[in-house]
């Protein structure tokens, strides 16, 4: 199983690819989450969710505008199979942060960008 593509996540997701960039992507098993910037100057951002069919393509969940502080987490949660996080750190790397009280490692991307995902 592989994670779903940058191209995937705006595709499934009806997202302009002239404007839209994926900004992270966090996969376990089935299941993704994505961060995405959706006209390109990160005024808005979305996450969507994502889970692998039978057939192995991935197909889109619920899709929702989320709020992430220059620094930390934005939105978290969690659905029938995982939780899930994500947030902006101040440079790309490993970073240690805290999600509903637990700690959790994650990997920011360019721009501070991070998605964390785990299964129940």
């Amino acid at each position: 199983m592989s994670e779903p593509t940058a191209a995937d996540v705006i595709g499934l997701g009806g997202w302009n690819p002239r404007y839209a960039r994926v900004l992270a992507i966090a996969a376990t098993g089935p299941f993704a989450v994505a961060l995405i910037d959706t006209n390109g100057d990160e005024s808005e951002i979305d996450i969507d969710h994502l889970w692998l069919d039978d057939t192995g393509r991935w197909r889109p969940g619920s899709s929702s505008g989320v709020y992430i502080p220059p620094v930390g987490v934005g939105d978290h949660g969690e659905t029938t199979h995982y939780r899930y996080a994500v947030g902006r750190a101040e440079a790309p790397g490993e970073h240690h942060v805290q999600v509903a009280g637990a700690p959790v490692t994650v990997t920011a991307q360019a721009g501070g960008w991070w998605a964390w995902l785990a299964l129940w």
